[in-house]
């Protein structure tokens, strides 16, 4: 039987969520429900806990530009990449990962599942992706 790739890489979110955002994930996916941000976290100090997962790749498109503080839908968004990173890394190593989030890709339209992460529907279609990769739909 496979595991499913987020069954897998849970432990890895919680701890991706830890160094990204000082918090346990399940608190920080409390304050996205309740529509609240992180008033003392900022966008410069998320963009150095990325370095050590995106190498020398580019950063997602919506903390590109950004300064101040980490809002609820960056916060958001900050989940989605880790979820989406943890699922990635029981398939792939830690430069091949950060290398597949953010180069375009022609499945995604041109387009990497970084840039796509702005959205709910590009973050579906970037499951659905990895998920058809996974289980072989996908060259």
């Amino acid at each position: 039987m496979t595991v499913a790739p987020h069954v897998q890489g849970e432990g890895l979110y919680q701890q991706i969520v830890r160094e990204l955002i000082g918090l346990e994930a399940e608190a920080a996916e409390r304050l996205v429900v309740e529509g609240e941000g992180l008033p003392l976290l900022i966008v410069a100090a998320v963009r150095q806990h990325l370095k050590p997962l995106l190498g020398e790749g580019q950063l997602p498109a919506f903390l590109r530009g950004r300064r101040g503080t980490v809002d609820v839908r960056m916060l958001d968004d900050l989940l989605a990449l880790g979820r989406l990173y943890a699922d990635v890394r029981p398939v792939l190593d830690a430069e091949d990962a950060a290398r597949w989030l953010s180069r375009p890709n022609r499945h995604l339209e041109a387009r990497s599942p970084l840039d796509l992460l702005v959205s709910r529907v590009g973050e579906r279609r970037v499951r659905a992706y990895l998920e058809g990769r996974l289980s072989g739909n996908y060259g």
